[in-house]
């Protein structure tokens, strides 16, 4: 029986049951052919403990690449020229169309973005169009057009355990209901992590003594399901699977991850309104609100516009979400919106 908690910098071997050193860490990271890095996306410890593993690893292994779940696989010539250096920070984030694509904090990641550029290490994108896991996730696989379905890579079935985590995560969210049935939300999981199982593999595959360090969401990488599972169905076994644990959490079960490293209790994590929008002519407006989110609590519905945030006038998506990270917990801010033809202003109560 282990201690109940991990301390702020500890590495834990958790098969083993056994504290190791960083440098042991690293030396048993480098003979795999992938190493999978989990992340909560906007806990910065995490990104720093993703870093550190992608310089050790660097200047042990002569050819690595980064994967990242960040991007969908269409971006790759973007990525490219990032390593390239031929793009600026706001043009390359621009080209991905970040906010739309990704919409954590791009400061968290550009340490990471940084590093590869500088020391000309290649960025792989992972993902698949979310597009495209949303049409799975309403019609199923079967139900998506042929010229989707004939670009799907083969995907192993979820094994009996995934499938009873998913369904709890079907079951506690109400919208997931509205959008497909459970067997559809499967699958749409599965495509999403095939996707990233086969860009992994499709690397290894042209460069056979190379390394992968994949950066990606917790959910994807524990308990071996997700991405570890259709990369052993595509013969890719040697996986090492690393999860930052906060010191705030109890003991990791043994079977979640490889490895653990204990990193500090997280920041609190930025303000989100909980809407999604859309551009029309310099004017934005709600598309949809998501259930239990700040703006459902404070009324806001599908096709208002939002004109205004404390006094700024909003000309973009962009634009909302560039002042919406720089508020705070705690306090108030105010929406000036036009909802049938009437302008409404409306206060919102930002409570954790």
């Amino acid at each position: 029986m282990g201690p109940q908690q991990i301390e702020s910098g500890q590495i834990v071997n958790l098969f083993r049951h056994k504290t190791i050193t960083q440098e042991q860490f690293y030396d048993q990271l480098n003979k795999r052919q992938v190493v999978l890095v989990g992340e909560t996306h906007d806990n910065v410890h995490h990104h720093k403990v993703q870093l550190k593993i992608i310089k050790a690893l660097h200047k042990r292994h002569k050819n690595i690449v980064i994967g990242l779940e960040m991007f969908p696989r269409h971006l790759q010539p973007i990525l490219d020229r990032w390593v390239a250096d031929e793009l600026t920070r706001k043009d390359f984030l621009e080209a991905v169309d970040w906010d739309n694509i990704w919409g954590f904090d791009a400061n968290l990641y550009m340490e990471i973005l940084r590093f590869a550029r500088d020391n000309q290490v290649p960025l792989l994108a992972m993902n698949i169009k979310r597009e495209i896991v949303k049409e799975v996730r309403l019609k199923g696989v079967d139900g998506v057009d042929e010229s989707i379905r004939h670009k799907l890579p083969k995907i192993a079935p979820a094994s009996r355990e995934y499938t009873l985590i998913l369904k709890d995560v079907f079951d506690s969210h109400p919208m997931m209901s509205k959008l497909g049935d459970f067997k559809n939300f499967v699958q749409a999981q599965q495509v999403w992590d095939g996707v990233m199982a086969t860009q992994i593999s499709e690397w290894l595959g042209h460069n056979p003594y190379g390394l992968v360090i994949g950066l990606t969401g917790s959910g994807h990488i524990s308990y071996g399901h997700g991405i570890p599972h259709q990369l052993k169905s595509q013969g890719i076994d040697n996986i090492a699977t690393v999860l930052p644990w906060n010191i705030d959490q109890d003991w990791p079960d043994q079977t979640i991850a490889y490895y653990a490293w204990g990193v500090p209790k997280p920041p609190p994590p930025p303000v989100r309104f909980g809407i999604f929008l859309e551009d029309i002519d310099q004017e934005v407006y709600i598309k949809s609100v998501m259930e239990g989110s700040l703006a459902a609590k404070h009324g806001l519905k599908p096709e208002d516009e939002i004109t205004h945030l404390n006094g700024q006038k909003i000309t973009s998506s962009k634009r909302l979400v560039w002042l919406t990270k720089r508020l705070e917990w705690g306090t108030t801010a105010i929406l000036d919106i036009v909802r049938e033809g009437e302008e409404i202003k409306i206060e919102l109560d930002l409570e954790r």
